[in-house]
């Protein structure tokens, strides 16, 4: 009889040693790969905590490369921002030379070396890494600022900053013979003959001067007053018959500063013996003529007026005067614009007395004048001569007045106006450029917004509104909760400024043996080294600041760059903990495995021999 083999479990035996193997297989991958599983599945419950882990690698690997990247384009602007500053420290050192600097070098290559200067800016300004432009924001695609030759002389149909400077100082001189936009007038009243028996009285022809505010004939007889309109609002006095001894008319006139002074006029019928008196003739044409005749003993021309032309902001503006003497008497109207100044001799000054004039000029700059009394004939530039007479000695205030006007003109007023023109070109913010609204030019009133099609735009890169950081139109994720915010545009304060200042004095030409051509490269330069001094470092968008904030930017990517390094380590400790097995471990499971698994083998075959026949023997 042979014995069955159910009597034994084979198919449990090779389920067992099946297993057995299975597990020896994968103990030898884990000795080969030193890894637990080659699959997510088979880490069981760890799975989870292993694609977390992994996961978080990831996105630190991202940082990474942002960080690469951040310090790249930090580098680039880093050095791009040095070399700024060090061309605004040359040129502000340029300018604050002495004077027009040794043999007047410095005046004469001015032009040229500002032009260089500025072309070298707009090159830095319109840098590019790897084809992304860095001024301009978030606008990288196209180049922020224009070239040096577009910006001082503009194409064929849109005008540069020489037009534009040429424009302003139109409007702020009053045309190339004008006064800065002030009118000076000695004459306060005339009287002219009209009909034979007429007597015409004029005002000023000076605007806002002052004013006939009216004629009072009172009760004289045979006399009317007949306003003209104006202005000038001049007045016909007219005899029809033969005032009556004593009878009296008054004109009024109202000064520019309010206050008003009276004519008075007295008929008599003898000869005249005070000023005002006038002989009552044997007619009325004789007696209008000898009207006229007096009139100019009592409204003399002893009064000077300096007044604003209107109401805009081209031009000196008059701010007030003021004066030392005690027989020049000063009234200012600087209330309301258009302001007016007037002096009047009293009596004949000193020698040596002085009338000062104080004024603004279009880009805010503050000055004053003097005019001081002399008799040396001809007087210095600066002064007046005492006249013979007080009317004399008016004319030559008003002589002397239009001769520091005049010299005002041609050398810090334009000045003044190439600044304020090159401020209105050259803007910061996203403004649009303003340009005076003309022609005509030298009456101009306001100013109106230039367009892409009539005037050079300087910067087209991303603006930002005034109070807003610039550094927040560039920006990359650097860690889990870290953002490097390092954007930088061409048209911030300290970088427009120091377009503006190499600009305006590459755009202006300058003769060194003109003397008013050296005061205005001295008011022009004075203002570019007021414009880049040191005092303005600490300004929001200034050269410094940005570089600071820069600098900024670069610590908080070495920082996050430092802590992503630390974290993704503690990430890389724990990954593998869960993935990763011990070597020496798995080679003793190992030899465990294998030898069960032979003992398994060798009592399976032993077992697959066994019949009754072998039992019993």
């Amino acid at each position: 009889m042979q014995v069955n083999r159910t009597l034994f479990p084979v198919s449990g035996a090779y389920s067992a040693v099946s297993k057995l193997n299975d597990t020896l297989e994968d103990l030898q991958v884990q000795l080969a790969t030193q890894k637990k599983a080659s699959t997510l599945s088979a880490l069981g419950s760890d799975r989870m905590f292993d694609l977390t882990i992994r996961s978080r690698l990831s996105r630190l690997d991202g940082y990474a490369s942002n960080i690469d990247m951040v310090n790249l384009r930090l580098d680039f602007l880093g050095n791009s921002v040095s070399r700024l500053d060090e061309i605004e420290a040359d040129l502000r050192s340029d300018l604050s030379a002495s004077g027009v600097g040794s043999d007047a070098i410095t005046m004469a290559t001015a032009t040229q070396t500002s032009y260089n200067r500025l072309d070298e800016v707009l090159t830095l300004l319109n840098g590019d890494l790897n084809g992304r432009y860095l001024f301009g924001g978030s606008i990288t695609d196209s180049k922020p600022v224009v070239t040096a030759d577009t910006l001082i002389d503009g194409t064929a149909t849109r005008a540069g900053l020489k037009q534009v400077i040429a424009e302003r100082k139109l409007a702020d001189m009053g045309g190339t013979t004008g006064l800065g936009r002030v009118d000076v007038d000695q004459i306060q009243l005339s009287a002219a003959a009209g009909a034979t028996n007429e007597v015409v009285v004029s005002e000023s022809t000076t605007a806002n001067g002052p004013v006939i505010s009216a004629v009072d004939v009172g009760a004289m007889s045979n006399v009317t007053a007949t306003p003209d309109v104006g202005p000038p609002a001049n007045s016909t006095i007219a005899f029809s018959g033969l005032p009556n001894d004593g009878e009296t008319l008054t004109i009024t006139v109202t000064q520019p500063d309010g206050s008003t002074q009276d004519y008075t006029f007295t008929a008599v019928s003898g000869a005249p013996a005070a000023p005002g008196e006038f002989q009552i003739g044997v007619d009325a044409d004789e007696t209008a003529t000898n009207f006229l005749a007096r009139f100019s003993g009592l409204v003399t021309d002893n009064t000077v007026t300096l007044a604003e032309d209107g109401a805009h902001d081209f031009g000196v503006k008059l701010t007030g005067m003021s004066t030392d003497s005690t027989t020049l008497s000063v009234m200012e109207q600087t209330t309301t614009a258009p302001h007016v100044l007037t002096v009047r001799v009293d009596a004949q000054p000193g020698e040596g007395e002085v009338l000062t004039v104080s004024y603004t000029l279009p880009d805010g700059g503050e000055g004053s004048f003097d005019v001081a009394a002399t008799t040396d004939d001809p007087p210095a530039p600066g002064q007046f001569l005492i006249g013979a007479d007080q009317e004399e000695t008016a004319a030559n205030i008003a002589s002397a007045m239009t001769a520091q006007l005049a010299n005002l003109r041609d050398t810090d007023l334009a000045a003044a106006s190439a600044n304020q023109a090159t401020e209105d070109l050259i803007t910061t913010n996203g403004a649009p450029p303003r340009r005076v609204d003309g022609p005509p030019f030298d009456t101009a009133t306001g100013m109106v917004d230039g367009t892409e099609a009539n005037t050079v735009i300087w910067y087209t890169g991303e603006s930002v509104a005034a109070g807003e950081s610039a550094r927040r139109t560039a920006s990359a994720r650097v860690g889990e909760s870290t953002t490097a915010y390092y954007g930088v545009l061409g048209n911030e304060q300290g970088l427009a400024d120091l377009v503006r200042a190499s600009a305006v004095m590459a755009a202006e030409s300058f003769s060194t043996d003109d003397d008013a051509d050296v005061a205005r490269y001295s008011a022009l330069a004075q203002h570019q080294v007021t414009r880049l001094a040191d005092v303005n470092n600490s300004q929001t968008g200034s050269i410094e600041v940005i570089a600071l904030e820069l600098g900024l930017a670069e610590a908080t990517v070495g920082s996050a760059s430092d802590r992503n390094k630390t974290y993704a380590a503690q990430l890389e400790t724990m990954l593998a903990d869960i993935e990763s097995v011990d070597i020496n471990e798995v080679a003793m499971q190992l030899l465990t495995v294998r030898t069960n698994l032979e003992a398994s083998y060798q009592t399976m075959s032993t077992l697959s021999e066994l019949s009754l026949v072998n039992f019993m023997r």
